[in-house]
C-alpha cells in the first residue's frame, strides 16, 4: 500500500515538472556547472525529474513514513544494491527514469588517528548529508563510507564512497569493528652455544627458543614472552688452533721424533768417471710457546757416506774435462765389386777400393770418421762364361734385336691470315721378339700446336686469292645467277653436256620414227 502511494505521488510531481519544465530546465542547466562550493569528490547529475528533487522537503519532521522508511533501509544496509523503477508523464506521455535513490543520512565508519588502531566505534555514526560534508568526513582517506546519491537543489549529486572494498563493506557491517586478524605462527628460532677446553676442544650445543604471538589492544599480535626448550648434548666441532690453546694454557704435546732427510752429490773425472755418495741431514723439533707447538728447528750438519762409481764419462763430458785424447782407430778399409753379364765377354767384374781415416773431433773428444778416399775402378776381368739360363735372358741364341725407330712427321697448311704454318709429331717404332721374329710396333704421339713459319708469298697469295678486290654490290634487277671465275668453267661443260644429249635424244627418235 505504501509503494502505490509513492508511486501517485512521484506521477503528480512528474505532471508538474512537465508544465514547469522550461523554466526549469533552465535552473538545471546552471545548477550543471560545479561551483566552488561542491565538496571535493562530489558527482553532479542531472535529474530528470527535477519537480520531484523542489517537491522533497529537507525538514526531517516534513518526511513520509514511506521516505523515512526508505532512508533508513539505506543507512542500514548502505551496500545493498537499490532497484530502478520507471513511471510515465501523464501529460507528455514520455517515461521518466528513476535510477538512483536519494539519501539524506549516511552511516560511516570513522577512523582514528594514523598512531591508533582501528575506527572510532564501537558503533557506526549516522549524520545527515549536510554534517558528513561540513565536518569533512569526504576528505578522511581512512573513512569508510559507502556510495551514496543525495540531493542538492534541484540536481542529484553522487558521492562515490571511500574505502568501499569487500574488507571496508565488512567493516561497516560489522559496526566498524575491523575483524581480528589470525593469529601469527609462533616464532621458532634456534640459540647455540660453545666451549673449549684442552681435552676436547670446540665444542658446540643448541636449543630451541618458541615465541608465541600474543594480542594487543593498540598494536595488534605483537611476539610474547620466550620459551626456552632443553640444551642438547655437547657436540665436538673441531680441534683448538695453536693461538687457542697458548690462551688456555693447554700442556705442551709431546716432542716429534727429529725429521731426517736424504741428499746426495755427485762428481765426474777422468780417472774414475761419474761418480756419487749420499747423506743424511737431521733436524729436531723446538716447542714454540707463541703458537704452543713444535716446530723445526736449524737443520744439522750432512752426514756423508763414501763416493761409489755410477757410470763412465761420455764424451761430450770428457771434451768439457778435457781429458787424455784416446788411441786413433785404424782407417777404415771398404772395397766395392760390381758385376755385368754380355753374351760376347759372359760374367765380368771389377772392383775399386774406399780408405777412411779417423779424424779427432774436440767437441764430443773422440774419434770421427773423416773424408772417404774412393781409388779408381779396376778393369773388368773375366770370371765366368754364361750359364744357359742367363743366355736365354740376355736373348743370347736370337737374331739380333734391330734398334728402335723414331721418325718426325711435319705437316704443313697455308692461309691468308696465318701465312704458312706447320705442326709435327713423331711416330717410334719398337721391336718385340715374337716366335723367334723381331715384330715392329709403330706408335704415333701427339700433333704439337701450330706454329708460323713464314709469310706467303706473291704466288701463293695470289693461288690463294688472297688480295682479289671484293665486287661491288649489284643493283637491283631481275634475279640473275651470280657465279665465281671457279663456278664458271664447270657450268659451261655441264650445260653443254646437257644439249649434246638432248640433241642425241631427238636424233635417236627420229631414226625410230623412219
Amino acid at each position: 500500500m505504501m509503494k502505490r502511494t509513492v508511486r501517485r505521488r512521484i506521477a503528480a510531481l512528474a505532471t508538474v515538472a512537465t508544465v514547469f519544465g522550461l523554466s526549469f530546465g533552465v535552473a538545471a542547466a546552471a545548477w550543471a556547472v560545479p561551483s566552488s562550493d561542491d565538496p571535493p569528490g562530489e558527482t553532479v547529475v542531472e535529474n530528470e525529474a527535477s519537480t520531484q528533487a523542489d517537491a522533497t522537503t529537507t525538514d526531517e519532521s516534513t518526511e513520509t513514513d514511506a521516505q523515512s522508511t526508505q532512508s533508513e533501509s539505506t543507512e542500514t544496509s548502505p551496500s545493498t544494491e537499490q532497484s530502478t523503477e520507471g513511471t510515465s508523464d501523464s501529460v507528455s506521455g514520455q517515461p521518466v527514469l528513476l535510477d538512483v535513490v536519494v539519501v539524506d543520512k549516511v552511516t560511516f565508519c570513522h577512523a582514528r588517528p594514523p598512531q591508533q588502531w582501528g575506527w572510532w566505534g564501537p558503533k557506526a555514526i549516522t549524520t545527515s548529508v549536510n554534517a558528513f560534508f561540513n565536518s569533512g568526513h569526504s576528505d578522511h582517506g581512512a573513512d569508510i563510507v559507502p556510495p551514496f546519491d543525495y540531493q542538492k537543489g534541484s540536481d542529484v549529486i553522487h558521492f562515490p564512497g571511500l574505502n568501499w572494498t569487500a574488507e571496508g563493506q565488512a567493516i561497516l557491517a560489522n559496526d566498524c569493528q575491523a575483524p581480528k586478524p589470525s593469529q601469527p605462527e609462533d616464532q621458532v628460532t634456534t640459540e647455540n652455544d660453545s666451549r673449549s677446553t684442552c681435552a676436547a676442544g670446540v665444542e658446540g650445543r643448541s636449543r630451541t627458543v618458541t615465541t608465541a604471538y600474543v594480542w594487543n589492544d593498540e598494536e595488534g599480535w605483537v611476539l610474547g614472552t620466550p620459551s626456552y626448550g632443553e640444551w642438547s648434548a655437547w657436540t665436538h666441532v673441531r680441534d683448538l688452533t695453536s693461538a687457542e690453546k697458548v690462551d688456555l694454557k693447554c700442556p705442551q704435546p709431546n716432542q716429534p721424533d727429529p725429521k731426517v732427510e736424504k741428499t746426495d752429490e755427485h762428481r765426474s773425472t777422468c780417472a774414475t768417471g761419474v761418480e756419487s755418495r749420499e747423506g743424511t741431514i737431521t733436524t729436531a723439533y723446538v716447542f714454540d710457546e707463541t703458537t704452543w707447538s713444535w716446530v723445526l728447528g736449524a737443520p744439522g750438519e750432512t752426514q756423508w757416506g763414501a763416493w761409489t762409481h755410477v757410470r763412465d764419462l761420455t764424451n761430450a763430458e770428457k771434451a768439457e774435462l778435457k781429458c787424455p785424447q784416446s788411441e786413433q782407430p785404424a782407417d777404415l778399409v771398404t772395397q766395392e765389386t760390381v758385376q755385368q753379364k754380355s753374351c760376347k765377354a759372359g760374367v765380368e767384374e771389377r772392383s775399386r777400393t774406399t780408405t777412411t781415416p779417423y779424424v779427432f773431433d774436440v767437441e764430443t773428444w773422440t774419434w770421427k770418421l773423416g773424408t772417404a778416399q774412393v781409388g779408381d775402378w779396376s778393369a773388368w776381368t773375366h770370371v765366368r762364361d754364361l750359364t744357359a739360363d742367363e743366355r736365354k735372358t740376355l736373348q743370347c741364341d736370337n737374331p739380333q734385336k734391330p734398334d728402335d725407330v723414331v721418325q718426325t712427321v711435319t705437316e704443313q697448311h697455308k692461309t691468308c691470315a696465318a701465312g704458312v704454318e706447320e705442326r709435327s709429331h713423331q711416330v717410334v717404332t719398337t721391336y718385340t721378339l715374337v716366335d723367334g721374329k723381331w715384330m715392329g710396333d709403330t706408335e704415333a704421339g701427339p700433333w704439337s700446336d701450330w706454329t708460323k713459319v713464314r709469310d706467303l708469298n706473291a704466288d701463293e697469295r695470289r693461288a690463294l686469292k688472297c688480295d682479289a678486290a671484293v665486287a661491288p654490290p649489284q643493283p637491283e634487277g631481275p634475279a640473275l645467277a651470280t657465279t665465281g671465275a671457279e663456278f664458271l668453267v664447270p657450268g659451261l661443260l655441264t650445260a653443254g653436256a646437257a644439249m649434246a644429249l638432248g640433241a642425241l635424244t631427238v636424233f635417236v627418235r627420229r631414226r625410230q620414227t623412219k
